[in-house]
Order: C-alpha cells, then sequence, then structure tokens
C-alpha cells in the first residue's frame, strides 16, 4: 500500500503584482491510495490500483480516512489468502500416515476430503 501525496507550493501575490513564497513555504497538499499486487504469471509481475475514485484534498478527512481503510481491508484479505495458500500447500506435502479406519477397520490412508478409501466412512483428524 502506498498513500501518494503530491505537494503544490502556494504562493502570494506581491504590492507589485509579483508571485511569491510565503515564508516559511506553504503547500496544498492532494492524496491518492494505491495498491501494487506482486503476481507470479508469465504475462505481467503486478497489478496496480488505485482506491480512490478522486484526489483526496485533506489528510484525515472523512474520504481520506475510508480509502485508507478500504486500502488496509484490501491488502490484509490478500495477506490473509497468500498465508491460507501457503498452508494448504505445505498440508498437502505433508507426508500420509495410514490410519485405521473406525467402520470397517481397515488399514487406510485418508484421501483429499478423510474418507477412507474402502468404505468411504469419514476419519477424525
Amino acid at each position: 500500500m502506498d498513500i501518494d501525496e503530491q505537494r503544490t507550493e502556494i504562493y502570494r501575490e506581491t504590492k507589485d503584482g509579483e508571485r511569491e513564497s510565503y515564508n516559511p513555504p506553504r503547500y496544498d497538499l492532494d492524496y491518492d491510495f494505491n495498491l501494487t499486487i506482486h503476481v507470479n504469471t508469465p504475462y505481467f509481475t503486478e497489478i496496480n490500483l488505485r482506491v480512490n475514485d478522486s484526489t483526496i484534498d485533506q489528510r484525515g478527512s472523512i474520504e481520506y480516512r475510508e480509502a485508507k481503510r478500504q486500502a488496509t481491508e484490501v491488502r490484509d484479505a490478500l495477506v490473509q489468502l497468500r498465508q491460507e495458500t501457503r498452508d494448504s500447500v505445505v498440508a498437502a506435502k505433508a507426508p500420509k500416515t495410514a490410519v485405521t479406519c473406525p467402520f470397517c477397520g481397515a488399514t487406510t490412508i485418508p484421501d483429499a476430503s478423510g474418507r477412507c478409501e474402502y468404505c468411504g466412512g469419514a476419519i477424525g483428524a
């Protein structure tokens, strides 16, 4: 997640009609919330999304807080999905162990859904 801050200096007009910087300088700040999703495909490696529809004028405003909440929610959901995927891959690679089926008494290695390969009975974890 990236919060892009755009700073534009604000000037004042002198008596002579000249443009002059304030001392210290003043800035107009605008904000955009961006997400970069890194993917592993042969066609592209990242997806860039802008969360807010229009540029946000004030830090801490309702629009700013809502855009930050939405960006955080998307990021957290993707992080959770990545972790669940990694956990399922690790579980799939774990060695299978033989158990005794409580229904038919056969020594079996449960299938992907945790059932006996002979009678189809559910084998508890």
